[in-house]
């Protein structure tokens, strides 16, 4: 089965719940953490959020690419393919739990997937216009 046909049926229709706007959203909450200032669960839950919206967004770009271009991009289905695994990783915080190195590490990791997605992407839509 490929990565197109298991999106879901909506984005075909390029209705899509999430927006530029909601990954801006994210991101205006997040907040920059000074030295001897504890970092809380919103923290690292926004980063999750980020990693989330990004996922989707990318989904949404490049099915709209091959329905409107008819590109297929292989680089590009194994990147979101190996997020969305990577993606299983993350866990939400609550106050008082503790954050270990593997919190940082699997958000760091989709964090480095997603920057090679976007690039692949954005090289496809240069090349298409």
């Amino acid at each position: 089965m490929s990565f197109t046909s298991t999106l879901p049926a909506n984005i075909a229709k390029f209705t899509y719940p999430v927006s530029v706007e909601r990954l801006e959203l994210v991101v205006s909450r997040m907040r920059w953490v000074e030295p001897k200032t504890y970092v809380v669960a919103s923290d690292i839950n926004l980063f999750i959020d980020f990693v989330e919206v990004s996922y989707m967004l990318l989904k949404y770009f490049y099915k709209v690419l091959n329905i409107k271009k008819g590109l297929v991009i292989p680089e590009l289905e194994n990147l979101l393919d190996m997020l969305y695994k990577s993606m299983g990783k993350l866990k939400k915080v609550y106050a008082g739990d503790i954050v270990y190195p593997d919190h940082h590490n699997s958000i760091a990791e989709c964090l480095l997937i997603i920057r090679r997605a976007q690039s692949v992407l954005g090289k496809a839509v240069e090349e298409a216009l």
